[in-house]
């Protein structure tokens, strides 16, 4: 906690002071911000899936919603190698859980080829189209940025002796997850490591990665489980090279297994490039024991199919995924029930791969209220994602969602701790989500657009009303000063 309370001590002092708090060493850059007001509602209750799904956490899919949200950014060099950006990102929202809050203050500073962060700021991994993905396995743009300091190299760089045939990049972070939850002030370990493969002039392009993730240390909240988990250095560097906990350690399942919630994928993807289209294919197998570590469930992670295209048409770029999380290390022949490996969830960090009440990874593997972790982490979806423009009218996107899911192996009762052992539904349950999103210029004097999201969800009612019409309305200003 000391090292977090300096680190972000030294975050707020240099974002509150700026631009003036390196005007001495540099030469004054323009501060860059934008302005969003919006709101959202539906016909019942809840907002439709897409209404909030993959916004940061910014929306509460609970209730409508009106946002009033304000971001700036200050960025600038301190020497020939050497620029930096701070930023500072405040929302006020109204609705059920109506709150003001900072979504993002961070201090980010690139030298050479590698980038220092220190903060909390929006960010997602995983070789996904930019714009349509559902998003990583590991970490989408679903939940509330996690606090962090990192130090990375963002952008390939060439292996010296291979022609630049072959490229790294790779990121290094340590994170401190915020809210309540069954483990409280838990630590995230994050980590990847990835591989280019391909010289510059080549229409094709591979890249393969590997990625992983650790929530560990933390204070429990239920009994009998000490008053906190192992949270040394010690402790770190055995998360770090994935190891066991200490023999010392209150819960044996630390001992005999890996410390902490551990995580991970194997990340790859291709790349084709051609005078009129880019197209990207990609795989992300996802790794939650040392069982999968061997592609022993060859078919869960994630699948895409992307398609830029490069005129000036109707259709900019195209998107197919599939989701598939219903083998998880189940044993074939022999009976052995689907979601064993319970996705996402853990024994000891049974708020699962969440962060304030929002899952990290693939945002259709829910939450709920009433319980702990996600409870629909068996499941099979479809994604296709448009994205194009009505020149001079609007810019859209589309998507269409369908997913099909089976519940989970067990999940938790957050006020009794009571454990439900088989927790998957007495038939499939089927649900579609549909969103149309447009923007347009209003007023180009003043940069000011104006945006509208339409979103639609039917389907069975474990997971949902039978039918939710969904409709956000906003403006946005970007400027600078």
């Amino acid at each position: 906690m000391f090292l977090r309370k300096v680190c972000l001590g030294l975050v707020f002092m240099v974002v509150a002071l700026y631009p003036s708090a390196l005007d001495i060493y540099a030469q004054r850059q323009q501060v860059n911000y934008q302005t969003d007001l919006f709101f959202a509602g539906a016909t019942e209750d809840t907002l439709p899936f897409w209404s909030a799904a993959n916004q940061f956490g910014i929306i509460d899919p609970a209730s409508p919603n009106g946002i009033l949200r304000f971001s700036t950014q200050y960025p600038g060099m301190l020497g020939e190698n050497v620029s930096y950006q701070l930023g500072v990102d405040w929302v006020g929202r109204t609705g059920e859980q109506g709150t003001v809050f900072f979504q993002q203050y961070y201090a980010q500073l690139r030298w050479g080829i590698f980038e220092f962060m220190a903060g909390k700021k929006e960010r997602t991994t995983g070789e996904v189209h930019e714009s349509l993905s559902l998003g990583s396995m590991l970490l989408t743009r679903n939940a509330a940025p996690i606090t962090q300091i990192s130090i990375s190299w963002p952008d390939f760089v060439t292996v010296p002796g291979t022609g630049e045939f072959l490229g790294v990049r790779g990121y290094l972070g340590h994170g401190w997850i915020e809210g309540d939850r069954v483990v409280n002030e838990a630590f995230l370990h994050e980590k990847h490591l990835y591989l280019r493969l391909g010289m510059p002039n080549w229409p094709v392009h591979a890249r393969a990665g590997i990625l992983h993730y650790t929530m560990w240390g933390g204070i429990p909240v239920r009994e009998n489980r000490g008053d906190r988990l192992p949270s040394s250095f010690s402790d770190f560097l055995r998360v770090f090279f994935i190891q066991g906990a200490a023999d010392d350690a209150v819960i044996n399942g630390e001992r005999t297994n890996v410390l902490g919630n551990s995580l991970g994928a194997y990340d790859f993807s291709l790349r084709f490039s051609f005078p009129s289209v880019n197209i990207q294919a990609y795989r992300q197998f996802y790794l939650e024991d040392t069982v999968s570590l061997a592609f022993r469930n060859g078919w869960d992670g994630l699948w895409g199919l992307g398609f830029d295209f490069k005129n000036e048409g109707l259709i900019h770029a195209l998107l197919w995924e599939h989701v598939n999380t219903k083998r998880q290390s189940s044993k074939k022949g022999i009976g052995e029930p689907r979601g064993t490996d319970n996705y996402y969830n853990h024994f000891i960090y049974e708020s699962g791969w969440t962060h304030r009440g929002r899952t990290i990874g693939i945002p259709l593997i829910l939450t709920a209220d009433g319980f702990e972790g996600n409870i629909n982490n068996i499941l099979l979806a479809h994604h296709l994602g448009i994205e194009g423009e009505i020149p001079d009218v609007v810019d859209f996107k589309l998507f269409l969602t369908y997913s099909r899911n089976y519940g989970a192996h067990s999940v938790l009762a957050s006020d009794t701790f009571v454990r439900t052992e088989n927790a998957r539904f007495d038939a499939p349950v089927h649900r579609y989500a549909f969103l149309f999103e447009g923007s347009s210029t209003i007023f180009p004097e003043i940069q000011l657009d104006a945006f509208a999201r339409i979103g639609y969800d039917w389907g069975d009612t474990e997971l949902g009303p039978e039918s939710n019409l969904g409709l956000t309305l906003g403006i946005r200003r970007v400027g600078a000063f």
